[in-house]
């Protein structure tokens, strides 16, 4: 409905600070302005998953995160469901193709992948409901520097282009596709993300490996639930999750 999208977001949907600070914003990635809002320094930074409360709402109060965009993402009621992108689909031909394939081949996928998701966030922005902040879509020649950025092109070292090829994979789901970017990150260990204890959380004082069997599963299927019972816990591997 029309205002799912405003819900999800919730009141301060604030950027997240791996994204921005050490991933997009490095590199001049060009989804920045589809992705976030600048702060009122007239640059985009967002909040690090270490800040202690009061550090954050010192930092809201002098307006110094960027928030996800309304135009694209919060207000968008023409936003459209997803199931699976184009870019996913060269990323993971991507990693195939340097894993078991021409390492060429794989680097014209990722290419693809990278400039298909830019053309993927501008589409989004460009034909929203809300018109608060429609941007233009990237040159040609703006998308080819940021390829060629040595941050960003993968070079001869495969585990290097594994890392870089997931990476860009998890920037891609973005916030919409939380479920396959929590996925992938579990099934690659990529990007390299850190959590920090939850001290509040006896349950889950940290992000989860698995989700829990619901309740319903021991009560009508006793017999095999009683099988794996010791291993449902949030820190079971499930079986493709090999690293």
């Amino acid at each position: 409905t029309s205002n799912d999208m405003q819900n999800g977001f919730g009141v301060n949907p604030f950027a997240p600070g791996y994204m921005v600070d050490s991933l997009m914003l490095p590199a001049s990635d060009p989804r920045l302005p589809f992705f976030f809002t600048k702060n009122t320094n007239g640059t985009y930074h967002g909040v690090s998953n270490t800040s202690i409360a009061s550090d954050v709402a010192a930092g809201q109060q002098a307006g110094l995160y960027s928030r996800w965009d309304s135009t694209t993402f919060q207000q968008n009621n023409n936003f459209p469901g997803l199931i699976i992108t184009a870019a996913e689909t060269n990323f993971s031909v991507a990693e195939a193709q340097q894993r078991w394939g021409d390492p060429v081949a794989a680097v014209n996928a990722y290419n693809n992948g990278i400039t298909q998701s830019i053309n993927f966030y501008y589409t989004i922005n460009s034909s929203s409901s809300y018109s608060g902040n429609k941007q233009s879509m990237p040159t040609a020649a703006a998308i080819t520097v940021f390829l060629a950025n040595p941050a960003i092109a993968l070079g001869a070292d495969p585990a290097e282009n594994l890392k870089r090829i997931a990476t860009q994979k998890w920037v891609n789901f973005s916030v919409i596709q939380a479920n396959q970017a929590w996925n992938e990150y579990r099934r690659t260990k990529y990007p390299v993300l850190y959590f920090p204890n939850d001290g509040a959380s006896l349950m889950a004082p940290k992000p989860p490996t698995r989700l829990l069997y619901p309740s319903s599963e021991n009560s009508l299927n006793t017999t095999n639930y009683q099988v794996v019972k010791a291993k449902d816990n949030i820190t079971t591997k499930i079986f493709w999750d090999v690293k």
